[in-house]
């Protein structure tokens, strides 16, 4: 479960982004999910990989209104429905990641609006995240501060990170589509080292 408090001291020292409750109330979102993203935010940026949208850039629009997909004989109309299940938060490698009608976090492809699991909840979304962030932190102490953390990762730091995130979930990582492909890209950087 998220330590909010914990989740406070980390994102006050970020850029983070604040978004108007009466927009979330629109959407009839719970209160524990308006109290994270109207009160205390959502980081601007966070490893691996994610870009939390301001208002302007398209944050807590539904996706048929993000992407806006392009007449194509009547499939149009199709695809306008399935993005409506989704309200946008931010981006990963340019694709859409969102709450989904169930307020889970997905990512949905950009090219073929094909949907990939995230996390669980908002707040697990969160506690992967900070997790990440602590594996970061220890490989850059290792080091120097300014380190870029992919040219130093190793074995275990991807094992230590693997370890957290099975704490937080008690799961097997097997449906955690996003995350997986994140350590996938991991491991891939330790051959390049």
């Amino acid at each position: 479960m998220l330590n909010l408090e914990n989740y406070k001291c980390w994102i006050d020292k970020r850029e983070n982004l604040v978004y108007p409750q009466y927009i979330l109330e629109e959407y009839k979102i719970p209160e524990n999910i308006i109290n994270i993203l109207a009160e205390i935010g959502l980081p601007k940026k966070a490893e691996p990989f994610l870009w939390f949208l301001t208002i302007n850039e398209g944050a807590l629009k539904r996706l048929h209104k993000f992407y806006e997909p392009e007449n194509e004989d009547g499939a149009n109309e199709f695809k306008e429905e399935y993005l409506k299940k989704f309200i946008v938060l931010g981006k990963t490698s340019g694709h859409a990641l969102c709450l989904d009608e169930r307020l889970q976090v997905v990512y949905v492809n950009y090219m073929d609006f094909t949907e990939y699991f995230v996390n669980e909840t908002l707040e697990e979304l969160l506690e992967f995240i900070l997790a990440f962030d602590n594996m970061v932190k220890k490989i850059q102490e290792r080091y120097k501060e300014n380190t870029d953390y992919l040219d130093c990762i190793t074995d275990d730091d991807i094992g230590i990170l693997k370890e957290s995130i099975k704490n937080i979930t008690n799961e097997s990582l097997e449906k955690y589509e996003f995350w997986n492909e994140s350590i996938e890209f991991l491991e891939e950087q330790i051959e390049y080292q």
